[in-house]
């Protein structure tokens, strides 16, 4: 553009440029984000875009929560006052002509609550003589667990990771009580309260049993019976054999018990008792003899 003046005289030229853009830069780029869930009520975003651009940034938990507006990389968010969800972060890039791109977003679930203790769905029982107990469990989806195992104050196996089911070599460890314990952390790192239950480790056996009473040495009565005693809480197994063979075999039993030999052979019998504790252990049988002789018909005299 030149201009001249009444006398004629012509300007030098001025000029300008100005350049069309109606081209939306592309979506900024995430250089970092937070984990995907977290207790952690600041999270943060980072991002880069086209040279010279400037941001546009938006955090959502259904409807806003911080409106669009200008904003820097990094950018954090103080959520202490927001409960628990899931939120979405928005971003964009404006270009120096002020197109907008469109939105890169990503999303956060703040999640500051403790997960439920572990269930416990098998174990060993109360009392038992395995010295590989297994625990099986079960928690949220997504939870990892740590296990622990104690016999009072002593730790057999320091709390670590674990998957279910846990078993734990005592071989070498005595007879005791044995605390099982098993804590689960969700998937946002939250950590639960702990499942403990107790084993009692019993390996020993109990006592043999006293048979207090039976039928004696010998006789002719097909119907017997033994009385016996054993430790307190023990159970009893009971058996009943004629030289090599088994008349009836090792059963659950109570005192008294009797047999009936009716159709057994006259021959000598061994009643055998054994205790078993609560732990499933079983004593040294206690033995005894009964020689069952029917007498002998007397024939009619001769006519």
């Amino acid at each position: 553009m030149t201009q001249t003046d009444a006398a004629g005289n012509t300007s030098p030229a001025a000029s300008d440029r100005y350049t069309l853009d109606r081209l939306a830069p592309p979506g900024p780029t995430l250089a970092s984000s937070p984990p995907d869930a977290s207790p952690d009520p600041t999270p943060t975003w980072s991002f880069t875009g086209e040279a010279g651009a400037s941001f546009i940034c938006e955090l959502t938990r259904g409807t806003k929560v911080v409106a669009a507006g200008a904003c820097t990389s990094p950018l954090t968010y103080d959520l202490s006052a927001q409960p628990d969800g899931a939120y979405t972060f928005s971003v964009r890039a404006v270009d120096g002509a002020g197109n907008a791109s469109a939105a890169t977003t990503d999303t956060y679930t703040l999640d500051r609550t403790a997960p439920s203790a572990p269930t416990l769905t098998a174990g060993p029982g109360g009392t038992g003589r395995d010295s590989t107990p297994s625990w099986a469990f079960s928690g949220e989806p997504g939870a990892s667990f740590a296990c622990e195992l104690r016999r009072g104050a002593t730790v057999v196996a320091p709390a670590a990771s674990c998957t279910s089911p846990a078993t734990f070599d005592l071989s070498g460890e005595p007879e005791g009580t044995y605390t099982f314990t098993v804590t689960q952390t969700d998937a946002a790192g939250n950590l639960g309260a702990p499942t403990t239950v107790d084993y009692v480790l019993d390996r020993v056996a109990p006592a043999v049993p006293t048979i207090d009473s039976g039928p004696g040495p010998a006789g002719s009565d097909a119907t017997v019976s033994w009385a016996f005693s054993g430790d307190a809480g023990s159970g009893f197994e009971c058996q009943l054999t004629r030289g090599t063979t088994v008349v009836v075999a090792f059963s659950t039993c109570s005192s008294p018990h009797s047999y009936d030999l009716g159709a057994y052979p006259d021959g000598t019998y061994t009643f055998s008792v054994r205790a078993i504790d609560a732990a499933g252990n079983s004593s040294t049988p206690t033995a005894a003899g009964y020689t069952l002789e029917r007498p002998t018909p007397v024939p009619p005299p001769a006519p």
